[in-house]
C-alpha cells in the first residue's frame, strides 16, 4: 500500500514537471515575434568595412577584416539583450576568435545592456575572405534580436552589401633612363640604367624584369631582379652588355620592360603580377676631338668579378680606356675623383705606356668604401693628362672622363632558404588525429639565394600543438641550390 502512494506520488510530481515545461515553451513560442519590415525597430546607417592594416579596401585572401555595422534605435520603449547574428555568405568566414553572433556595443565600444530610443549602436564581427573568392559585391544578412519587458523580438535585414576588390596593379614611374658609359654610336659593353619608382598601392616582395631594345641595339644580359620595394621607393635596374650599332641615329630610343612580381597588399595579401612600361633613353654624339673613351667599367677584388659594397676595402676598380684617333697616345697620367663615401687608395694599370691607334689600356684604382655608404650608382670622374705625337711635333692635352660606378646592397648577396614543402610523418606523409602524440614534423627547405648558408638550425612553434623535440639542426652549410631536411616532433590536442 505504502509503495503503490509512493509511485502516485512520484506520477503526480512528474505530470507537474511536464505541464509546467510545456506552458514555459508555450510562453516563449508566443513571445518571440519577428518584426515585418514596417516595424523594424532598428535602422541601418552605416556599414564600415577595414581592413587588417586599417585601410577600406579588402581582397582574396584578406584576414581579420573589421566589420562593423552601424545602427539606430527607433522604438519608444528601452531594449534589452541585443544581439546581432551575421549571415555570410561560403567566399568569406568568421575570423579566430570571433563568430557568427555579437552583441551590441555602444559607439564607446561598451556592450549596451539596454537601449534606448535615438541610441546608436554597432555589432562588430571580424572576418577572413577566401583566398579564391572573385572580387566583388557581396550580400550579408543580420538577425537582430532583443527583448522589451517580457516579449523577445526579431527583426531580419537583408542586403547588407560588402565589396572585395581586386588586387592592386603595380605601378612604377620611370625617372630616368641612361646609357653609361659610352652612350653613342658604335658603343660597346655599355650599360642601360633604368631608375623607377613605385608610386602604386602595393608593396613589391621582388621582381622579375626582362628587357627589350630596339633593333639598332643587342644586349648580351636582358635580365635583371630586384628585392623588396616599398610604396613610394626608388630602385635601379642595370642591364649590361649592350652593344650599338655604328648606323644608329642619334636621338631618343623607347625601351620595353616586362615585370614578373610577387607583391603585398596593405594587410599584407600576397600575390603574382605582371607589367609592362616603355622607358625611353637619349642615344648622344660622340665628343668632338677627344680621343680617350671608356669602354668598360670592372669592379675586381684580388683579381676576380666582385661587388662593390658597403665597407668593402682594397676593392679595385677598373676603367677601361680606348683611344679613338687614328694616331698614337704615347703617354697618359690619370688622376680619379670619387664623391664622398668612395676613397681611392692607389692607381696603377697599363696606361702608362700610352696606347695605338684604336688602342685600349686600363687603368686600376684601389678604392675604399665608407660602410655608411647608400646602396646606388655614384658619379666619379677621371682627369688625364696625354702626350701626343703629330707630324712630328708633341703637345700634352687633357681630358676629363666621367664615368658611374654601382655600389649594391649587401642584402642581394644573402642567401635565401625557402620552405618548400612540409608534412606529417617521416620520411613518407602519415595521416594524424586528434590525440596524436610524438608525432613527426617534416620540413624541407632549399637555398634560392646566390650564397650559402651556415649552421642552419629550424625551431617552429604552435599555438595548437604541443613541443616535443621543437627545434632540429638542419644542416652544417647549405649551398646555393641545395636542400636540406628538419623532422620535429609534437603531439596534437593533448592538453
Amino acid at each position: 500500500m505504502k509503495l503503490s502512494k509512493s509511485i502516485h506520488n512520484l506520477v503526480r510530481k512528474k505530470l507537474a514537471i511536464l505541464l509546467l515545461t510545456l506552458i514555459i515553451l508555450q510562453g516563449i513560442a508566443f513571445t518571440i515575434h519577428p518584426s515585418s519590415a514596417q516595424s523594424q525597430n532598428f535602422k541601418i546607417i552605416n556599414i564600415v568595412v577595414k581592413s587588417a592594416a586599417g585601410e577600406p579596401s579588402i581582397y582574396p585572401g584578406s584576414r581579420r577584416v573589421s566589420l562593423k555595422i552601424e545602427t539606430q534605435y527607433l522604438n519608444e520603449s528601452e531594449a534589452e539583450a541585443v544581439t546581432g547574428v551575421l549571415e555570410v555568405p561560403p567566399e568569406i568566414k568568421f575570423s579566430a576568435g570571433s563568430g557568427a553572433c555579437a552583441p551590441a556595443r555602444m559607439l564607446n565600444g561598451t556592450v549596451a545592456l539596454t537601449v534606448k530610443k535615438g541610441d546608436y549602436v554597432t555589432f562588430d564581427y571580424f572576418l577572413d575572405v577566401m583566398k579564391n573568392a572573385t572580387p566583388g559585391r557581396y550580400s550579408l544578412n543580420i538577425s537582430i534580436t532583443y527583448r522589451i519587458g517580457m516579449e523577445i523580438l526579431s527583426e531580419l535585414h537583408t542586403n547588407l552589401n560588402i565589396t572585395v576588390s581586386k588586387y592592386p596593379p603595380i605601378s612604377l614611374r620611370p625617372v630616368d633612363a641612361y646609357l653609361s658609359p659610352t652612350a653613342y654610336p658604335g658603343s660597346r659593353e655599355t650599360n642601360l640604367y633604368i631608375i623607377l619608382e613605385n608610386n602604386g598601392n602595393c608593396t613589391i616582395n621582388s621582381a622579375e624584369f626582362n628587357v627589350t631594345l630596339p633593333e639598332e641595339f643587342t644586349v648580351s644580359n636582358p635580365r635583371a631582379t630586384v628585392g623588396f620595394v616599398d610604396v613610394g621607393d626608388r630602385f635601379t635596374l642595370a642591364f649590361s652588355g649592350i652593344s650599338i650599332s655604328k648606323d644608329a641615329s642619334l636621338g631618343v630610343y623607347n625601351a620595353t620592360l616586362f615585370a614578373d612580381a610577387s607583391a603585398s597588399t596593405e594587410d599584407a595579401v600576397r600575390y603574382n603580377t605582371t607589367l609592362s612600361l616603355k622607358v625611353s633613353f637619349e642615344v648622344m654624339s660622340p665628343p668632338v676631338e677627344e680621343p680617350l673613351s671608356i669602354s668598360a667599367i670592372n669592379t675586381l677584388y684580388q683579381g676576380s668579378a666582385a661587388p662593390l659594397l658597403p665597407s668593402a676595402r682594397e676593392v679595385t676598380i677598373r676603367v677601361h680606356l680606348l683611344n679613338t684617333l687614328p694616331n698614337s697616345i704615347s703617354a697618359i697620367w690619370a688622376t680619379p675623383e670619387f664623391p664622398e663615401n668612395i676613397s681611392a687608395l692607389s692607381v696603377s694599370g697599363t696606361y702608362l705606356n700610352g696606347m695605338g691607334p684604336g688602342g685600349t689600356c686600363y687603368i686600376d684604382i684601389t678604392v675604399e668604401v665608407n660602410k655608411t655608404a647608400r646602396h646606388g650608382i655614384y658619379n666619379c670622374k677621371l682627369y688625364a693628362e696625354y702626350l701626343r705625337i703629330e707630324d712630328g711635333s708633341s703637345y700634352i692635352a687633357d681630358q676629363t672622363l666621367e664615368f658611374q660606378v654601382f655600389v649594391e646592397s649587401p642584402h642581394q648577396y644573402l642567401p635565401n632558404i625557402d620552405l618548400v614543402d612540409a608534412h606529417w610523418g617521416y620520411p613518407d606523409p602519415t595521416p594524424v588525429y586528434e590525440m596524436s602524440r610524438y608525432i613527426p614534423l617534416t620540413l624541407d627547405f632549399v637555398n634560392i639565394g646566390r650564397y650559402d648558408a651556415v649552421a642552419v638550425r629550424v625551431n617552429a612553434s604552435s599555438n595548437f600543438l604541443i613541443p616535443i623535440k621543437d627545434s632540429d639542426f638542419c644542416t652544417v652549410r647549405l649551398a646555393s641550390g641545395a636542400s636540406c631536411t628538419a623532422v620535429l616532433y609534437f603531439d596534437i590536442n593533448t592538453s
